[in-house]
């Protein structure tokens, strides 16, 4: 009896467990929701082209058919074409499909259907149920694509969860000339640089060297900028005109605002000068304020045609710089971080003072359209980065296994379009992200870069440079072949910090930083290293300057060296810390500067 008991009581207790079991296991299944997605869920095409997106199905349970709708701007783009896919054939069933109706007026397609109709047989395997072609208008802009009355459903004819993604395409206008790249060969030779990347360019040759190029445009410098070891607008004008061929015409835009040199600049670019080789030029700019650092503008995307269009909003800009190699040396960089970083007004104290300026090949005619330079673009993919990597400062699995995470969601939809880009990008890994502290004008960003495995060792071809609070792009940077780009660790960025101090040190701090008065890329931050409240910075050369303020050469000391370089500037006005000269920093150079020195003062 007492067994008889006891196996009614295993039996119980197992038929417990079992349906306990039951209670856990089915409402997950049953909150599995099959995604329904428009792929690629952002992208960027040029005026009157045709482009097609994807529906596609990532089914979390065994599906036999499925409905949309799905509406769009009419007045960007219009439909051309909607094809079944391979999802519900992919296993040999035949299926059955209707492409639904089609109306370009009001900006809808309805009833698009399909379903499998091989008794018996269904999908498990993700897949492409529709194919849209469509072409793009002559406007402007973002069109949505957003889907509705979208109904999955299994055997039985009974519904599944869903959960939906919509899409977009943007409508636009881009240029990216093949300028071929040098670094600087010296330290005030970035003009020179940048003018025989644009010489080269138009000539077809490259006999010009960056000596013949620095002391000619040196020589004709304004005279009030006689004294300055730079180059300066005036004298990169010389240059390019003097060493050109006769049917190009150098000019120099000086603006107020920024908008208007964006404007100025992809208006001077996509002019094509008549009867040569290479009609579309380059434009020549001065980065942060000043003329230590001039880059090649070779190419500019925009919402319309800036030849055409009474008002176009600017994407970014395709630049090279002359001061990097590798990683840093070509970029494409977002309108707005140009704004906020890059294209600043010169603190020179010279005619061009408080100007945007740049050096293009100018039409005959001037625009004067309207413009307005995008927004940095939020994203739910950037948003998640951002969120994540602020909690672990590691990169997270999700970003390779959620479907609901797309690097092409997070990078720039104009840079999408690059074809030397997708290639670097294609076939690399993201790699452990850096944390930078910004400027002033610049945010704290994250550097993550994506290598390939070539030769036994890991090297980069892409840099992203993403907001560290909500992962929106800001730039990127690529490389045709992949490319050591190795950072400085933390430990030994102290150990040479240490090198230079004492060894009997009770406090000491190590933070990643950028500002371009010690590093001109952002894609090179450098360390600071706090040693008892005495402040250093290493270089990604390994380089350790001594972090005071009134340390104006970057050497090891404070002292009459220094004095001399503010001299060299004496009454220049700016934004606070613009030039390592402004030490106070206010703004001005003049005697608080001294003052700054003279507390600072090593001998």
């Amino acid at each position: 009896m007492k067994h008889e008991n006891l196996c009614r009581w295993l039996v119980s207790s197992l038929i417990l467990v079992m349906l306990l079991g039951l209670c856990f296991i089915i409402p997950t299944s049953a909150n599995e929701e099959t995604m329904v997605s428009v792929s690629p869920q952002g992208q960027s095409v040029m005026q009157n082209e045709e482009f097609t997106v994807e529906i596609v199905v990532d089914p979390k349970v065994a599906i036999a058919g499925m409905q949309f709708d799905l509406s769009f701007d009419a007045s960007l783009v219009t439909v051309n074409s909607v094809q079944e896919g391979n999802l519900l054939s992919q296993d040999g069933a035949s299926t059955y499909f209707a492409s639904g109706t089609i109306d370009n007026e009001a900006g809808t397609i309805t009833g698009v259907a399909g379903a499998i109709t091989t008794p018996g047989e269904t999908v498990s395997s993700p897949g492409t149920f529709a194919t849209i072609t469509f072409t793009a208008g002559i406007t402007g802009g973002t069109s949505p694509l957003d889907l509705s009355n979208v109904i999955v459903g299994d055997i039985n004819g009974d519904p599944v969860s869903v959960k939906v993604t919509d899409g977009s395409v943007t409508i636009g206008w881009w240029l990216d000339i093949s300028v071929p790249f040098y670094h600087k060969e010296h330290d005030h030779y970035s003009a020179a640089a940048t003018c025989k990347m644009i010489l080269d360019y138009v000539r077809g040759d490259a006999i010009l060297s960056q000596d013949e190029l620095y002391d000619y445009g040196h020589a004709n410098n304004a005279p009030e900028n006689a004294g300055i070891m730079e180059i300066d607008p005036q004298g990169v004008q010389a240059t390019l005109n003097n060493y050109k061929p006769e049917q190009y015409n150098f000019g120099i835009i000086a603006k107020t605002s920024v908008n208007d040199l964006l404007r100025d600049v992809c208006y001077w670019m996509d002019y094509e000068v008549p009867d040569v080789a290479a009609p579309n030029t380059p434009a020549a700019v001065p980065v942060y304020g000043n003329y230590g650092n001039w880059m090649v503008v070779r190419g500019a995307s925009a919402s319309a045609d800036p030849s055409e269009a009474s008002s176009f909003t600017v994407y970014g800009l395709w630049l090279n710089d002359p001061t990097a190699e590798g990683i840093g040396e070509n970029s494409y960089k977002t309108a707005s971080e140009l704004e906020s970083t890059y294209l600043l007004p010169l603190s020179t104290g010279d005619s061009w003072d408080g100007k945007y300026v740049a050096v293009c090949e100018p039409p005959e005619n001037p625009s004067e359209a309207e413009i307005e330079i995008a927004d940095f673009r939020i994203t739910n993919s950037g948003k998640k980065l951002a969120y994540m990597l602020g909690a672990s400062e590691a990169l997270p699995a999700f970003t390779n296994e959620d479907v609901n995470f797309s690097w092409q969601d997070v990078i720039d939809l104009s840079l999408l379009e690059d074809e030397s880009f997708r290639e670097a990008l294609q076939g690399a890994a993201p790699s452990s992200p850096v944390r930078v502290k910004g400027t002033e004008r610049s945010s704290d960003y994250y550097l993550i870069p994506f290598t390939k495995h070539v030769g036994g060792q890991d090297l980069t071809s892409v840099v992203l440079v993403l907001d560290a609070a909500q992962g929106c792009f800001k730039e990127a940077s690529w490389v045709n072949e992949p490319v050591e780009y190795l950072l400085v660790g933390k430990q030994e960025a102290i150990d040479l910090a240490l090198e230079k101090s004492n060894d009997n040190l009770e406090d000491i701090n190590a933070e990643l930083a950028w500002e371009p008065r010690i590093s001109s890329s952002p894609y090179y931050p450098f360390w600071k290293v706090v040693l008892d409240n005495e402040a250093w910075f290493v270089t990604q050369e390994r380089k350790v300057i001594l972090g005071r303020l009134g340390n104006v050469n970057g050497d090891d000391k404070v002292n009459v060296l220094d004095i001399i370089l503010i001299g060299q500037h004496w009454g220049e006005t700016g934004p606070p810390g613009w030039v390592a000269a402004d030490v106070k920093p206010d703004g001005i150079i003049n005697v608080l500067d001294m003052i700054v020195v003279g507390q600072d003062w090593t001998g």
